[in-house]
């Protein structure tokens, strides 16, 4: 597998607090851990993302093509991410394709990463009352294999975020972007991964 390569971008965010205003994200999608990516490229990726050492670390979808029971070995490398305000993940169309979101996302919280299943948290500087709100949504794929309580909800995700703070909002495909900045909801920025396939 080729590794990623690392595009820094800068973009500014509408009443992004003074606190933040450097705030670093690394965004990284599509690993498909599996009979494509195996473990010991998984662990390069994730010391790459060390070496950025960045304030917030966000995981696209579609990291696994497998069950939690064929990869469980491979992926602990993920515990060894760190950022600041936190490491989080949404769901791909492929961790539906395992049939296993519901133990991945188990798997992934063991591992220290939080999976925001249609819902958000504040991130804030310490000792600052100024936050964002960080959004993510299930991948629409979920509602076509009717996977328990997962669909993509923008309701969930973003009601209870504070209108007078940036929204940062994170789908696995880029068609949500559209979805999202036509609806009721403050969005700022989608971080999306680069297909639906």
């Amino acid at each position: 597998m080729k590794l990623p390569d690392i595009k820094e971008v800068t973009i500014p965010v509408k009443d992004m607090p003074k606190s933040l205003n450097r705030m670093t994200i690394t965004f990284v999608s599509d690993i498909h851990l599996g009979p494509t990516t195996g473990q010991q490229s998984l662990e390069r990726i994730v010391n790459m993302i060390n070496y950025l050492n960045s304030d917030l670390v966000i995981i696209g979808g579609d990291l696994v093509d497998g069950r939690v029971s064929q990869l469980d070995d491979a992926v602990e490398s993920l515990s060894w991410i760190k950022a600041r305000y936190g490491q989080y993940f949404v769901t791909g169309n492929h961790e539906y394709y395992t049939t296993d979101a519901h133990n991945w996302i188990k798997k992934l919280k063991s591992l220290g990463i939080e999976t925001l299943h249609n819902s958000n948290v504040k991130i804030s500087a310490p000792g600052s009352n100024d936050a964002i709100c960080l959004a993510g949504v299930d991948d629409p794929t979920a509602d076509l294999y009717g996977f328990m309580d997962h669909t993509m909800d923008l309701d969930s995700a973003l009601r209870t975020c504070d209108p007078s703070q940036s929204v940062v909002l994170i789908a696995h495909q880029p068609k949500v972007a559209k979805i999202a900045l036509d609806s009721k909801y403050r969005v700022d920025l989608v971080l999306s991964g680069i297909d639906s396939a």
